[in-house]
């Protein structure tokens, strides 16, 4: 996976140890060099004001000459004095520096009662010193950057090769591949103590892992089992010629709630298996399962009163599980017919979406609608739901919600005024086909 730079760990290492070496590199350099021209000044300065005090005081003790071009002035130097410029003697009183043909002189000036003195010193050795020194700094600098990068760059490496370890172990870990402990080979420090964590954490999901498809194995077991011996006896009592109309309805009955359960059962499973539920899918065309759900619950809608209408706009498909695209519908559809006091429910087919929308009571006003959580019973006065706000049918839409979370799909339910209850199934791009295009 390639990171970007601007937030790479190894680039911010790098980066802060070439600006350090950049701000402190020349500024260390820069500091000596002044400090070192500074006192080589003062040392010059200091020399030639102590030789003037000693001229002046005593003049008659110091070879001094005069030059021709200034013959008032009484000069004390090892140089020639036809090559000092007249310019050099008209300067004011002080300590001044005269650079001219390559040559650098330090000169002082004093004007006494007896007359005029000068001292002069060649520095063009010190300023030679000092140009080669602003190249030192240069040269530096340019050291320091380089010398910057190789030990970021190194450190980086250093640091950062237990972290890249990890992660690649991490990677291997999520396609599947055999993967050592995580903390094998890496120091006991801090990204030592992350990876015994890690090795921690994949231990524990291991072992939750372990018993839920143990769990999942004795759930398919023991239920299955009973409810197909539930469904058999129905089928019986429903085909025993000595069955009385009523007790065949309560066969249907039982029948149809076995199958929810069974249903139900299968849903969790499949939930719980996540991964391993891929080969199971299958492109499911949605009319036909809402026209058998429609079929199915029909004598539930006759017996309550309540019209169900269907509008196909679109012939929409999905690939998923079967059974989830069942126990969906079959939610969303059951709760708009038993918790909804609706006397019509309408199913509508679009391009991307299912929507299953009454005319009943609507959701309580201090409830959220977008939460299928708490879109509970809602208008059934005997319900569980009536008194606390609790109930089956916000059970199975919670089942609804997970099984969007699942497989990437979305559920809104809103309750606009004076209409009831519309819940929308959204389903992306990448799990439909319009059968019609």
């Amino acid at each position: 996976m390639k990171l970007d730079p601007r937030r790479s760990l190894r680039g911010r290492i790098v980066v802060a140890f070439v600006g350090l070496g950049l701000l402190l590199g020349p500024l260390l350099a820069g500091a000596i060099f002044f400090l070192s021209h500074l006192s080589e000044e003062r040392i010059v300065a200091s020399g030639l004001h102590e030789y003037l005090d000693e001229i002046t005081s005593s003049p008659h003790e110091y070879a001094l000459r005069r030059p021709a071009t200034a013959p008032q002035t009484q000069v004390l130097t090892n140089l020639r004095m036809d090559h000092l410029p007249a310019e050099l003697f008209e300067l004011p009183d002080g300590l001044h520096e005269w650079e001219a043909d390559g040559q650098v002189w330090a000169i002082a000036l004093r004007t006494t009662p007896e007359g005029r003195f000068a001292v002069i010193e060649d520095i063009s050795l010190m300023e030679a010193r000092e140009r080669a020194g602003v190249i030192a700094v240069g040269v530096g600098a340019l050291l320091t950057l380089y010398l910057a990068l190789f030990l970021s760059f190194s450190l980086a490496n250093r640091l950062l090769s237990p972290l890249l370890t990890l992660s690649e172990r991490l990677a291997r870990q999520r396609r599947g591949e055999p993967v050592p402990t995580f903390a094998e080979g890496i120091k006991d420090d801090e990204i030592g103590a992350l990876a015994r964590a890690l090795d921690r954490y994949r231990s524990d999901v291991s072992d939750g892992l372990e018993r839920e498809r143990a769990f999942s194995a004795d759930v398919s077991h023991e239920l299955r089992n009973p409810l197909s011996v539930i469904l058999n006896a129905a089928e019986l009592i429903e085909l025993d010629r000595q069955t009385t109309p009523r007790q065949r309805e309560a066969a249907t009955r039982i029948q149809l709630a076995a199958r929810r359960m069974h249903d139900t059962v299968e849903v969790l499973l499949l939930i719980a298996r996540r991964a391993s539920t891929r080969h199971q899918e299958e492109r499911i065309e949605i009319n036909q399962v809402v026209t058998e759900l429609l079929d199915e619950f029909a004598p539930l809608a006759e017996r309550r009163g309540i019209d169900l209408a269907r509008c196909y706009q679109a012939n929409l498909q999905v690939v998923a599980p079967r059974i989830a695209v069942l126990t969906l519908l079959s939610n969303l559809i059951g709760n708009a017919l038993e918790h909804s006091g609706a006397t019509k429910v309408t199913i509508t087919l679009r391009d991307t979406e299912v929507e299953i929308a009454d005319n009943g009571c609507g959701l309580p006003t201090n409830l959220p609608f977008a939460d299928p959580r708490t879109a509970t019973d809602r208008c059934t006065p005997n319900s569980q739901s009536a008194n606390d706000g609790k109930g089956d049918g916000g059970r199975g839409l919670l089942l609804v919600r997970r099984l969007c979370e699942h497989f990437g799909w979305t559920i809104r339910i809103d309750s606009p005024p004076s209409i009831g209850v519309r819940a929308v199934w959204g389903i992306s791009s990448n799990h439909h086909q319009n059968g019609g295009e």
